[in-house]
């Protein structure tokens, strides 16, 4: 009886513990690789394939190449392209909202870890918000392929700059606070 009141109380704390924890960064990754698949699966998707040869809806830009290079006639979409434009933005604000959602779990640690993973998330909502509006300035005929490229790109470029910066940062935090707590007590380094 003892032995079963134990096991069931164990349970219930693990599982309760197991709630309140954050995921691992595994854990974040595989879920982060999940989406990304379910996104990119949806890409392949009929009503996107007219962007084949105007747009890359991965919006993977290499920093020495022309953003502009593989678009064939550089012109305003046609009403059938904005709607799937529209619905792409749509699919890609989802998409980054619950990959943003992933990655900036709130960690624990230092407020200053803390206070970099909300401007991490300030940078990214701001830059879907932006991205956003340049998806739906091509959807309304504001911009030409050509020039949506050019400024998603750059866009994306200071985005992708921004956030290794913070996430260099916050390493560089976590890692010093690893060090403060893991350090040996009897050793005279420890600062008392």
């Amino acid at each position: 009886m003892v032995m079963r009141l134990i096991a069931a109380t164990l349970f219930i704390l693990a599982v309760g513990g197991c709630a309140d924890m954050p995921p691992t960064p595994e854990q974040q990754l595989s879920q982060a690789r999940e989406l990304e698949a379910r996104y990119y699966a949806a890409l392949s998707a009929p009503s996107f394939a007219i962007f084949a040869d105007k747009i890359d809806l991965h919006e993977i830009y290499a920093p020495d190449k022309d953003p502009c290079a593989a678009i064939r006639e550089d012109r305003i979409p046609t009403a059938e392209e904005s709607v799937s434009l529209r619905q792409w933005a749509e699919m890609r604000a989802s998409y980054k909202a619950r990959i943003l959602a992933v990655i900036t779990t709130e960690p624990s640690g230092s407020s200053q870890t803390k206070s970099q993973v909300a401007r991490l998330d300030a940078l990214e909502d701001n830059g879907l918000r932006t991205q956003t509006v340049l998806i739906s300035n091509l959807a309304d005929g504001r911009l030409t392929y050509c020039q949506f490229a050019t400024l998603d790109k750059a866009l994306t470029q200071d985005i992708v700059r921004q956030a290794a910066a913070l996430r260099r940062s916050m390493r560089e935090e976590r890692q010093m606070l690893y060090n403060i707590t893991h350090r040996d007590i009897g050793s005279s380094s420890v600062l008392w």
